[in-house]
Protein backbone atom coordinates (compact mmCIF):
# COMPACT_ATOMS: atom_id res chain seq x y z
CA UNK A 1 0.00 0.00 0.00
CA UNK A 2 1.26 3.49 -0.88
CA UNK A 3 1.18 5.92 2.07
CA UNK A 4 2.28 9.56 1.97
CA UNK A 5 3.09 12.20 4.58
CA UNK A 6 1.14 15.52 4.71
CA UNK A 7 3.88 17.44 2.91
CA UNK A 8 3.82 14.95 0.04
CA UNK A 9 0.02 15.17 -0.18
CA UNK A 10 0.24 18.94 -0.61
CA UNK A 11 2.95 18.73 -3.27
CA UNK A 12 1.74 19.36 -6.82
CA UNK A 13 4.46 17.15 -8.19
CA UNK A 14 5.73 14.56 -5.69
CA UNK A 15 8.43 13.42 -8.10
CA UNK A 16 10.28 16.74 -7.71
CA UNK A 17 10.14 17.07 -3.92
CA UNK A 18 13.10 15.82 -1.84
CA UNK A 19 11.76 12.86 0.13
CA UNK A 20 12.46 9.42 1.52
CA UNK A 21 10.90 6.36 -0.08
CA UNK A 22 10.51 3.73 2.64
CA UNK A 23 9.65 0.10 2.02
CA UNK A 24 8.45 -1.47 5.27
CA UNK A 25 8.73 -5.26 5.14
CA UNK A 26 8.30 -6.97 8.50
CA UNK A 27 9.03 -7.14 12.21
CA UNK A 28 9.98 -10.26 14.13
CA UNK A 29 9.48 -11.37 17.73
CA UNK A 30 7.64 -8.28 18.96
CA UNK A 31 6.75 -8.34 22.67
CA UNK A 32 3.09 -9.05 23.46
CA UNK A 33 1.36 -5.82 24.49
CA UNK A 34 -2.25 -7.06 24.59
CA UNK A 35 -3.99 -9.33 27.08
CA UNK A 36 -4.38 -12.04 24.45
CA UNK A 37 -0.61 -12.37 24.09
CA UNK A 38 -0.44 -10.49 20.77
CA UNK A 39 0.22 -6.98 19.46
CA UNK A 40 -1.46 -4.85 16.79
CA UNK A 41 1.69 -3.38 15.30
CA UNK A 42 2.28 -0.30 13.19
CA UNK A 43 5.32 1.90 12.53
CA UNK A 44 5.71 5.69 12.34
CA UNK A 45 8.62 7.32 10.47
CA UNK A 46 9.16 11.04 11.13
CA UNK A 47 11.50 13.94 10.46
CA UNK A 48 10.68 16.82 12.81
CA UNK A 49 6.93 17.36 12.65
CA UNK A 50 6.56 15.53 9.32
CA UNK A 51 5.55 11.87 9.67
CA UNK A 52 4.01 8.93 7.84
CA UNK A 53 2.32 5.95 9.49
CA UNK A 54 2.13 2.37 8.25
CA UNK A 55 -0.93 0.18 8.14
CA UNK A 56 -1.83 -1.83 11.28
CA UNK A 57 -1.25 -5.60 11.37
CA UNK A 58 -3.58 -7.00 13.99
CA UNK A 59 -2.87 -9.74 16.54
CA UNK A 60 0.59 -10.71 15.26
CA UNK A 61 4.02 -10.77 16.90
CA UNK A 62 5.67 -11.23 13.49
CA UNK A 63 3.79 -8.70 11.33
CA UNK A 64 4.39 -8.52 7.58
CA UNK A 65 3.74 -5.30 5.67
CA UNK A 66 3.85 -4.38 2.01
CA UNK A 67 3.77 -0.63 2.61
CA UNK A 68 5.52 1.86 0.33
CA UNK A 69 5.77 5.12 2.28
CA UNK A 70 6.78 8.56 1.03
CA UNK A 71 8.09 10.94 3.70
CA UNK A 72 8.69 14.55 2.68
CA UNK A 73 11.73 16.50 3.92
CA UNK A 74 10.59 19.66 5.76
CA UNK A 75 11.97 22.73 3.90
CA UNK A 76 13.84 20.29 1.69
CA UNK A 77 13.99 22.72 -1.22
CA UNK A 78 15.76 25.31 0.97
CA UNK A 79 18.34 23.14 2.71
CA UNK A 80 22.01 23.45 1.90
CA UNK A 81 22.87 20.26 3.77
CA UNK A 82 21.00 17.29 5.17
CA UNK A 83 23.71 16.31 7.69
CA UNK A 84 21.70 17.74 10.58
CA UNK A 85 18.54 15.79 9.78
CA UNK A 86 17.49 12.77 11.86
CA UNK A 87 14.89 10.13 11.02
CA UNK A 88 12.90 8.87 14.00
CA UNK A 89 11.38 5.38 13.82
CA UNK A 90 8.71 4.32 16.33
CA UNK A 91 6.99 0.94 16.64
CA UNK A 92 3.57 1.00 18.30
CA UNK A 93 0.82 -1.34 19.45
CA UNK A 94 -2.60 -0.05 18.37
CA UNK A 95 -5.19 0.32 21.15
CA UNK A 96 -8.80 1.29 20.50
CA UNK A 97 -9.80 2.49 23.96
CA UNK A 98 -6.52 3.80 25.37
CA UNK A 99 -3.39 5.52 24.14
CA UNK A 100 -1.29 3.47 21.70
CA UNK A 101 1.56 1.61 23.42
CA UNK A 102 5.09 2.50 22.34
CA UNK A 103 6.97 -0.77 21.77
CA UNK A 104 10.31 0.70 20.71
CA UNK A 105 11.92 3.71 19.07
CA UNK A 106 15.28 4.63 17.57
CA UNK A 107 16.83 7.23 15.27
CA UNK A 108 18.95 7.17 12.13
CA UNK A 109 21.26 10.01 11.12
CA UNK A 110 21.21 11.16 7.51
CA UNK A 111 24.99 10.86 7.62
CA UNK A 112 24.45 7.10 7.75
CA UNK A 113 22.52 7.26 4.48
CA UNK A 114 25.45 8.95 2.77
CA UNK A 115 28.10 6.63 4.17
CA UNK A 116 26.23 3.44 3.35
CA UNK A 117 24.98 4.45 -0.08
CA UNK A 118 21.46 4.26 -1.41
CA UNK A 119 19.15 2.44 -1.10
CA UNK A 120 19.87 1.72 2.55
CA UNK A 121 18.82 -1.78 3.63
CA UNK A 122 18.21 -2.10 7.38
CA UNK A 123 17.38 -4.92 9.77
CA UNK A 124 17.42 -3.16 13.15
CA UNK A 125 17.53 -4.89 16.53
CA UNK A 126 14.88 -2.95 18.42
CA UNK A 127 16.04 -1.23 21.63
CA UNK A 128 14.15 -1.58 24.91
CA UNK A 129 14.23 -4.20 27.66
CA UNK A 130 11.36 -6.34 26.38
CA UNK A 131 12.48 -6.11 22.76
CA UNK A 132 16.01 -7.14 23.67
CA UNK A 133 14.69 -10.13 25.62
CA UNK A 134 12.73 -11.23 22.54
CA UNK A 135 15.45 -10.33 20.00
CA UNK A 136 12.90 -8.12 18.22
CA UNK A 137 13.86 -6.77 14.79
CA UNK A 138 12.44 -4.39 12.17
CA UNK A 139 13.17 -4.89 8.46
CA UNK A 140 12.88 -2.00 5.98
CA UNK A 141 14.73 -0.10 3.26
CA UNK A 142 15.11 3.62 2.58
CA UNK A 143 15.88 5.39 -0.68
CA UNK A 144 16.63 9.11 -0.85
CA UNK A 145 14.81 10.74 -3.78
CA UNK A 146 15.59 14.11 -5.40
CA UNK A 147 18.29 15.18 -2.98
CA UNK A 148 20.03 16.69 -5.97
CA UNK A 149 17.42 19.44 -5.57
CA UNK A 150 19.23 20.57 -2.41
CA UNK A 151 21.35 23.39 -3.71
CA UNK A 152 24.26 25.75 -3.21
CA UNK A 153 26.64 24.95 -0.32
CA UNK A 154 26.59 21.18 -0.69
CA UNK A 155 25.68 20.96 -4.35
CA UNK A 156 28.91 19.17 -5.37
CA UNK A 157 28.29 16.60 -2.63
CA UNK A 158 24.65 15.95 -3.48
CA UNK A 159 24.74 16.27 -7.24
CA UNK A 160 27.56 13.78 -7.59
CA UNK A 161 26.64 11.52 -4.70
CA UNK A 162 28.16 8.42 -6.28
CA UNK A 163 31.55 10.08 -6.72
CA UNK A 164 31.58 11.20 -3.08
CA UNK A 165 30.65 7.73 -1.84
CA UNK A 166 33.48 6.23 -3.84
CA UNK A 167 35.89 8.88 -2.55
CA UNK A 168 34.86 8.13 1.03
CA UNK A 169 35.25 4.43 0.34
CA UNK A 170 38.73 5.00 -1.09
CA UNK A 171 39.67 7.22 1.86
CA UNK A 172 38.58 4.51 4.26
CA UNK A 173 40.57 1.89 2.37
CA UNK A 174 43.61 4.15 2.21
CA UNK A 175 43.38 4.55 5.99
CA UNK A 176 43.29 0.78 6.34
CA UNK A 177 46.42 0.50 4.18
CA UNK A 178 48.33 2.43 6.82
CA UNK A 179 47.48 -0.19 9.45
CA UNK A 180 50.45 -2.54 9.60
CA UNK A 181 48.11 -5.45 10.33
CA UNK A 182 46.07 -4.77 7.20
CA UNK A 183 48.51 -3.65 4.56
CA UNK A 184 49.65 -7.19 3.78
CA UNK A 185 46.13 -8.58 3.22
CA UNK A 186 46.17 -10.36 -0.11
CA UNK A 187 49.96 -10.50 -0.24
CA UNK A 188 51.86 -13.76 -0.49
CA UNK A 189 52.54 -13.58 3.24
CA UNK A 190 48.87 -13.02 4.03
CA UNK A 191 47.67 -15.74 1.67
CA UNK A 192 50.12 -18.17 3.24
CA UNK A 193 48.82 -17.20 6.70
CA UNK A 194 45.23 -17.81 5.55
CA UNK A 195 46.21 -21.17 4.10
CA UNK A 196 47.76 -22.11 7.44
CA UNK A 197 44.57 -20.93 9.19
CA UNK A 198 42.48 -22.95 6.75
CA UNK A 199 44.47 -26.06 7.63
CA UNK A 200 43.25 -25.61 11.21
CA UNK A 201 39.57 -25.29 10.15
CA UNK A 202 38.01 -28.68 10.91
CA UNK A 203 35.19 -28.07 8.43
CA UNK A 204 37.61 -28.17 5.49
CA UNK A 205 38.76 -31.70 6.34
CA UNK A 206 36.98 -35.06 6.50
CA UNK A 207 38.75 -38.02 8.04
CA UNK A 208 42.01 -36.15 7.62
CA UNK A 209 41.45 -35.46 3.91
CA UNK A 210 40.92 -32.00 2.44
CA UNK A 211 37.48 -31.26 0.99
CA UNK A 212 37.14 -30.84 -2.76
CA UNK A 213 39.25 -33.83 -3.75
CA UNK A 214 36.38 -35.66 -5.47
CA UNK A 215 33.36 -34.49 -7.47
CA UNK A 216 30.26 -33.64 -5.46
CA UNK A 217 28.49 -31.09 -3.30
CA UNK A 218 29.32 -30.00 0.25
CA UNK A 219 27.39 -27.41 2.29
CA UNK A 220 28.16 -25.63 5.56
CA UNK A 221 26.14 -23.20 7.66
CA UNK A 222 27.65 -20.32 9.66
CA UNK A 223 26.68 -20.89 13.29
CA UNK A 224 28.00 -18.62 16.04
CA UNK A 225 31.08 -17.74 13.97
CA UNK A 226 31.76 -21.43 13.23
CA UNK A 227 31.53 -23.36 9.97
CA UNK A 228 29.15 -26.28 10.63
CA UNK A 229 28.45 -29.08 8.09
CA UNK A 230 24.83 -29.37 6.92
CA UNK A 231 23.32 -32.90 6.87
CA UNK A 232 23.14 -34.20 3.30
CA UNK A 233 19.46 -35.11 3.68
CA UNK A 234 18.65 -31.40 4.07
CA UNK A 235 20.64 -30.19 1.03
CA UNK A 236 18.50 -27.70 -0.88
CA UNK A 237 16.80 -26.38 2.27
CA UNK A 238 17.88 -22.94 3.44
CA UNK A 239 16.73 -20.61 6.21
CA UNK A 240 16.38 -16.91 5.46
CA UNK A 241 18.04 -16.03 8.79
CA UNK A 242 21.27 -17.87 8.00
CA UNK A 243 24.36 -17.77 5.78
CA UNK A 244 25.80 -20.81 4.00
CA UNK A 245 28.90 -21.87 2.06
CA UNK A 246 28.42 -24.34 -0.80
CA UNK A 247 31.36 -26.08 -2.49
CA UNK A 248 30.73 -27.71 -5.88
CA UNK A 249 33.59 -29.89 -7.08
CA UNK A 250 33.44 -31.18 -10.67
CA UNK A 251 35.76 -32.88 -13.12
CA UNK A 252 36.56 -31.64 -16.60
CA UNK A 253 39.09 -33.31 -18.87
CA UNK A 254 40.47 -35.31 -15.92
CA UNK A 255 41.09 -32.16 -13.88
CA UNK A 256 39.18 -30.94 -10.82
CA UNK A 257 37.44 -27.58 -10.82
CA UNK A 258 35.57 -25.79 -8.04
CA UNK A 259 32.77 -23.29 -7.63
CA UNK A 260 32.23 -21.79 -4.17
CA UNK A 261 28.89 -20.13 -3.47
CA UNK A 262 28.17 -18.21 -0.31
CA UNK A 263 24.38 -17.85 0.12
CA UNK A 264 22.98 -15.01 2.24
CA UNK A 265 19.44 -15.17 3.60
CA UNK A 266 17.58 -11.86 3.64
CA UNK A 267 17.46 -11.93 7.45
CA UNK A 268 20.98 -13.18 8.12
CA UNK A 269 23.08 -11.12 10.52
CA UNK A 270 25.95 -8.89 9.41
CA UNK A 271 28.31 -11.05 11.49
CA UNK A 272 27.25 -14.23 9.68
CA UNK A 273 27.58 -12.53 6.29
CA UNK A 274 31.10 -11.44 7.17
CA UNK A 275 32.14 -14.88 8.37
CA UNK A 276 30.67 -16.53 5.26
CA UNK A 277 32.57 -14.15 2.97
CA UNK A 278 35.86 -14.53 4.86
CA UNK A 279 35.62 -18.31 5.09
CA UNK A 280 34.84 -18.49 1.38
CA UNK A 281 38.14 -16.73 0.66
CA UNK A 282 39.88 -19.06 3.11
CA UNK A 283 38.52 -22.13 1.32
CA UNK A 284 39.43 -20.60 -2.03
CA UNK A 285 43.03 -20.20 -0.84
CA UNK A 286 43.14 -23.77 0.45
CA UNK A 287 42.12 -24.98 -3.01
CA UNK A 288 44.90 -23.04 -4.69
CA UNK A 289 43.07 -19.82 -5.54
CA UNK A 290 41.48 -21.17 -8.72
CA UNK A 291 37.80 -21.63 -7.64
CA UNK A 292 35.15 -19.30 -9.00
CA UNK A 293 33.30 -17.50 -6.19
CA UNK A 294 29.60 -16.65 -6.33
CA UNK A 295 27.82 -14.27 -3.96
CA UNK A 296 24.22 -15.51 -3.80
CA UNK A 297 21.45 -13.42 -2.23
CA UNK A 298 18.09 -15.00 -1.41
CA UNK A 299 15.62 -14.52 -4.22
CA UNK A 300 18.21 -13.79 -6.90
CA UNK A 301 20.31 -16.94 -7.04
CA UNK A 302 22.50 -17.65 -10.07
CA UNK A 303 21.66 -20.36 -12.61
CA UNK A 304 24.87 -22.13 -11.57
CA UNK A 305 23.60 -22.28 -7.98
CA UNK A 306 20.06 -23.43 -8.84
CA UNK A 307 21.42 -26.15 -11.14
CA UNK A 308 23.03 -27.79 -8.09
CA UNK A 309 19.56 -28.69 -6.76
CA UNK A 310 17.55 -30.52 -9.47
CA UNK A 311 14.59 -30.90 -7.09
CA UNK A 312 14.57 -27.17 -6.39
CA UNK A 313 15.43 -25.18 -3.27
CA UNK A 314 13.27 -24.68 -0.20
CA UNK A 315 13.59 -21.39 1.69
CA UNK A 316 12.14 -21.29 5.20
CA UNK A 317 11.77 -18.43 7.65
CA UNK A 318 13.99 -18.14 10.68
CA UNK A 319 17.27 -19.89 11.41
CA UNK A 320 18.24 -23.53 11.51
CA UNK A 321 17.24 -23.76 15.16
CA UNK A 322 13.61 -23.02 14.22
CA UNK A 323 13.37 -26.13 12.05
CA UNK A 324 11.20 -29.16 12.79
CA UNK A 325 12.76 -31.53 15.29
CA UNK A 326 10.21 -33.56 17.23
CA UNK A 327 6.61 -33.72 16.07
CA UNK A 328 4.83 -31.76 18.77
CA UNK A 329 1.78 -30.10 17.18
CA UNK A 330 1.13 -27.92 20.22
CA UNK A 331 4.59 -26.35 19.83
CA UNK A 332 5.09 -26.39 16.05
CA UNK A 333 4.71 -23.04 14.30
CA UNK A 334 2.66 -23.55 11.08
CA UNK A 335 4.24 -22.57 7.76
CA UNK A 336 2.72 -21.81 4.36
CA UNK A 337 5.09 -22.84 1.56
CA UNK A 338 4.70 -21.55 -2.01
CA UNK A 339 5.89 -23.74 -4.90
CA UNK A 340 6.59 -21.62 -7.97
CA UNK A 341 8.62 -21.72 -11.16
CA UNK A 342 9.18 -23.34 -14.52
CA UNK A 343 12.81 -24.17 -15.22
CA UNK A 344 13.89 -23.76 -11.60
CA UNK A 345 11.19 -24.55 -9.05
CA UNK A 346 11.50 -22.64 -5.78
CA UNK A 347 9.83 -23.35 -2.46
CA UNK A 348 9.46 -20.20 -0.36
CA UNK A 349 7.74 -19.59 2.95
CA UNK A 350 5.04 -16.91 2.68
CA UNK A 351 2.72 -15.27 5.27
CA UNK A 352 -0.21 -17.31 6.64
CA UNK A 353 -2.79 -15.35 4.67
CA UNK A 354 -5.44 -16.26 2.09
CA UNK A 355 -3.99 -13.38 0.05
CA UNK A 356 -0.72 -15.32 -0.21
CA UNK A 357 -2.52 -17.94 -2.31
CA UNK A 358 -2.93 -17.54 -6.07
CA UNK A 359 -4.41 -19.69 -8.81
CA UNK A 360 -1.13 -19.93 -10.73
CA UNK A 361 0.96 -21.77 -8.13
CA UNK A 362 0.85 -24.63 -5.62
CA UNK A 363 1.05 -24.30 -1.85
CA UNK A 364 1.65 -26.57 1.13
CA UNK A 365 0.25 -25.60 4.53
CA UNK A 366 2.48 -27.37 7.05
CA UNK A 367 0.91 -27.66 10.52
CA UNK A 368 3.15 -30.36 11.94
CA UNK A 369 1.00 -33.48 11.91
CA UNK A 370 -1.37 -32.14 9.25
CA UNK A 371 -0.38 -31.07 5.74
CA UNK A 372 -2.72 -29.31 3.32
CA UNK A 373 -1.70 -29.47 -0.34
CA UNK A 374 -3.42 -26.66 -2.29
CA UNK A 375 -3.23 -26.56 -6.10
CA UNK A 376 -4.17 -23.41 -8.00
CA UNK A 377 -6.45 -23.96 -10.98
CA UNK A 378 -3.73 -22.72 -13.38
CA UNK A 379 -0.66 -24.25 -11.74
CA UNK A 380 1.84 -26.05 -13.96
CA UNK A 381 2.45 -29.77 -14.02
CA UNK A 382 5.98 -29.18 -12.72
CA UNK A 383 4.64 -27.21 -9.75
CA UNK A 384 2.06 -29.91 -9.06
CA UNK A 385 4.77 -32.58 -9.18
CA UNK A 386 7.07 -30.59 -6.93
CA UNK A 387 4.47 -29.84 -4.23
CA UNK A 388 3.54 -33.53 -4.05
CA UNK A 389 7.22 -34.42 -3.83
CA UNK A 390 7.66 -31.85 -1.06
CA UNK A 391 4.71 -33.24 0.91
CA UNK A 392 6.05 -36.79 0.62
CA UNK A 393 9.50 -35.61 1.71
CA UNK A 394 8.10 -33.94 4.83
CA UNK A 395 6.06 -37.03 5.67
CA UNK A 396 9.17 -39.17 5.33
CA UNK A 397 11.22 -36.80 7.53
CA UNK A 398 8.60 -37.12 10.27
CA UNK A 399 8.24 -40.87 10.23
CA UNK A 400 5.09 -40.88 8.04
CA UNK A 401 3.12 -39.34 10.92
CA UNK A 402 1.66 -36.27 9.15
CA UNK A 403 -1.77 -36.65 7.48
CA UNK A 404 -1.90 -35.23 3.93
CA UNK A 405 -5.06 -33.47 2.75
CA UNK A 406 -5.39 -32.32 -0.87
CA UNK A 407 -7.52 -29.33 -1.90
CA UNK A 408 -8.18 -28.11 -5.45
CA UNK A 409 -8.07 -24.32 -5.88
CA UNK A 410 -11.06 -23.60 -3.61
CA UNK A 411 -11.02 -22.95 0.11
CA UNK A 412 -14.39 -24.57 0.82
CA UNK A 413 -13.97 -26.81 3.87
CA UNK A 414 -16.13 -29.89 4.36
CA UNK A 415 -14.21 -31.76 7.02
CA UNK A 416 -12.95 -30.94 10.48
CA UNK A 417 -9.35 -31.31 9.24
CA UNK A 418 -9.90 -28.77 6.46
CA UNK A 419 -11.70 -26.45 8.85
CA UNK A 420 -8.73 -26.57 11.21
CA UNK A 421 -6.15 -26.02 8.48
CA UNK A 422 -8.00 -23.13 6.84
CA UNK A 423 -8.46 -21.54 10.26
CA UNK A 424 -4.67 -21.02 10.30
CA UNK A 425 -4.96 -18.61 7.37
CA UNK A 426 -6.05 -15.06 8.03
CA UNK A 427 -8.40 -13.22 5.73
CA UNK A 428 -11.10 -14.65 3.47
CA UNK A 429 -11.39 -16.91 0.43
CA UNK A 430 -12.13 -13.88 -1.74
CA UNK A 431 -8.58 -12.67 -1.01
CA UNK A 432 -7.08 -15.49 -3.11
CA UNK A 433 -5.31 -13.92 -6.10
CA UNK A 434 -5.64 -14.82 -9.76
CA UNK A 435 -2.77 -16.48 -11.60
CA UNK A 436 -1.93 -13.13 -13.21
CA UNK A 437 -1.81 -11.39 -9.83
CA UNK A 438 0.45 -14.18 -8.57
CA UNK A 439 3.18 -13.11 -10.97
CA UNK A 440 5.13 -14.72 -13.78
CA UNK A 441 6.81 -18.03 -12.98
CA UNK A 442 9.96 -16.94 -14.75
CA UNK A 443 12.39 -14.93 -12.63
CA UNK A 444 12.56 -11.32 -13.72
CA UNK A 445 16.11 -10.08 -13.90
CA UNK A 446 17.90 -7.14 -15.41
CA UNK A 447 18.43 -7.46 -19.11
CA UNK A 448 21.86 -8.26 -20.46
CA UNK A 449 23.61 -5.09 -21.60
CA UNK A 450 24.62 -4.92 -25.25
CA UNK A 451 28.00 -3.67 -24.03
CA UNK A 452 29.32 -4.27 -20.51
CA UNK A 453 30.08 -1.35 -18.19
CA UNK A 454 33.65 -1.81 -16.98
CA UNK A 455 35.57 -0.15 -14.15
CA UNK A 456 39.26 -0.61 -13.43
CA UNK A 457 40.47 -0.92 -9.84
CA UNK A 458 44.12 0.03 -9.60
CA UNK A 459 46.55 1.32 -6.98
CA UNK A 460 49.52 1.58 -9.36
CA UNK A 461 49.58 5.37 -8.90
CA UNK A 462 50.09 5.01 -5.15
CA UNK A 463 46.43 5.39 -4.23
CA UNK A 464 43.39 3.28 -4.99
CA UNK A 465 41.56 4.53 -8.10
CA UNK A 466 38.23 3.29 -9.43
CA UNK A 467 37.96 4.40 -13.05
CA UNK A 468 35.25 3.86 -15.63
CA UNK A 469 36.66 2.51 -18.88
CA UNK A 470 35.59 4.40 -21.99
CA UNK A 471 35.00 3.30 -25.56
CA UNK A 472 34.39 -0.17 -26.91
CA UNK A 473 35.99 -2.23 -24.14
CA UNK A 474 36.85 -5.79 -25.20
CA UNK A 475 38.16 -8.87 -23.40
CA UNK A 476 41.79 -8.25 -24.42
CA UNK A 477 41.62 -4.85 -22.68
CA UNK A 478 41.60 -6.62 -19.29
CA UNK A 479 45.13 -6.14 -17.98
CA UNK A 480 46.87 -8.65 -15.73
CA UNK A 481 48.27 -6.01 -13.39
CA UNK A 482 44.83 -4.76 -12.26
CA UNK A 483 41.39 -5.88 -11.11
CA UNK A 484 38.18 -4.99 -12.97
CA UNK A 485 34.47 -4.77 -12.14
CA UNK A 486 32.34 -5.80 -15.12
CA UNK A 487 28.61 -4.99 -15.11
CA UNK A 488 26.74 -7.23 -17.55
CA UNK A 489 23.32 -5.91 -16.48
CA UNK A 490 21.90 -9.10 -15.00
CA UNK A 491 25.11 -9.87 -13.09
CA UNK A 492 28.30 -8.15 -11.94
CA UNK A 493 31.70 -9.82 -12.18
CA UNK A 494 34.98 -9.05 -10.47
CA UNK A 495 37.95 -10.09 -12.62
CA UNK A 496 41.25 -10.55 -10.82
CA UNK A 497 44.40 -10.25 -12.90
CA UNK A 498 47.34 -12.54 -12.17
CA UNK A 499 49.56 -9.55 -11.45
CA UNK A 500 47.02 -7.52 -9.47
CA UNK A 501 48.17 -6.11 -6.13
CA UNK A 502 47.20 -7.49 -2.76
CA UNK A 503 44.82 -4.59 -2.12
CA UNK A 504 43.18 -4.78 -5.54
CA UNK A 505 42.42 -8.45 -4.92
CA UNK A 506 41.29 -7.76 -1.38
CA UNK A 507 38.86 -4.93 -2.11
CA UNK A 508 37.46 -5.87 -5.53
CA UNK A 509 34.27 -7.34 -4.09
CA UNK A 510 33.82 -4.36 -1.74
CA UNK A 511 33.93 -2.01 -4.70
CA UNK A 512 31.47 -4.22 -6.61
CA UNK A 513 28.93 -3.97 -3.76
CA UNK A 514 29.48 -0.22 -3.45
CA UNK A 515 29.01 0.09 -7.22
CA UNK A 516 25.61 -1.63 -6.89
CA UNK A 517 24.52 0.66 -4.08
CA UNK A 518 25.46 3.87 -5.78
CA UNK A 519 24.11 3.07 -9.23
CA UNK A 520 20.64 2.25 -7.94
CA UNK A 521 21.04 -1.45 -8.70
CA UNK A 522 19.50 -4.07 -6.44
CA UNK A 523 21.80 -5.30 -3.69
CA UNK A 524 20.53 -8.78 -4.57
CA UNK A 525 22.34 -8.59 -7.91
CA UNK A 526 24.57 -11.61 -8.41
CA UNK A 527 28.30 -11.02 -8.01
CA UNK A 528 30.76 -13.58 -9.34
CA UNK A 529 34.52 -13.45 -8.82
CA UNK A 530 36.70 -14.94 -11.57
CA UNK A 531 40.46 -14.98 -11.90
CA UNK A 532 42.55 -14.55 -15.01
CA UNK A 533 42.89 -17.86 -16.81
CA UNK A 534 39.90 -19.38 -14.99
CA UNK A 535 37.08 -17.38 -16.60
CA UNK A 536 33.68 -19.05 -16.77
CA UNK A 537 31.71 -19.41 -20.00
CA UNK A 538 29.16 -16.96 -18.57
CA UNK A 539 31.86 -14.32 -18.15
CA UNK A 540 33.29 -14.91 -21.63
CA UNK A 541 29.80 -14.54 -23.15
CA UNK A 542 29.71 -10.97 -21.84
CA UNK A 543 32.49 -10.21 -24.32
CA UNK A 544 30.88 -12.39 -27.04
CA UNK A 545 33.60 -15.03 -26.80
Amino acid sequence: MKLVSPLMKKSINQSLLPHLEIHLRCAKNLPAMDIGGKSDGFVVFSIGNESVKSTVVEANLNPVWSDRMLLGIPNGDKLTSFDQLVLKVQVFDKDLLTKNDLISEFTLSFKEFKSEGLPLEKIVSLPGTECQKKNSTLDFSITCQNFNQIANANKPIIANHYQVIMEKKIEAIQAKFEDSNIQFIGSREDIQQRIEAAKKEDAWFKCGNKVGLSPGLEIWRIEKFKVVPVPKETYGQFYDGDSYIILHTYKKENALYWNIHFWLGLNTSIDEMGVAAYKTVELDDLLGGSPVEFREVQGNESDEFLALFPKGIRILSGGMETGFRNVKPEEYEPRLLQVKGKKNIKVTEVPLLFSSLNQGDCFLLDAGLKLLLWEGSSCSNMERFKVNQLAQSIQSERGEKPVLIIAKDKASSNTSELTFLYSLLKGDEKDIKTALEGGNDEEKQSAKLSKPVVYKLSDSSGKMEFTKMQGNFIFSDLKSQDAFIVDAGYKVFTWIGKGSSQNERKYANDFAVTYLRNNGKSLRTQISRVSEGNETSTFLEVFNI
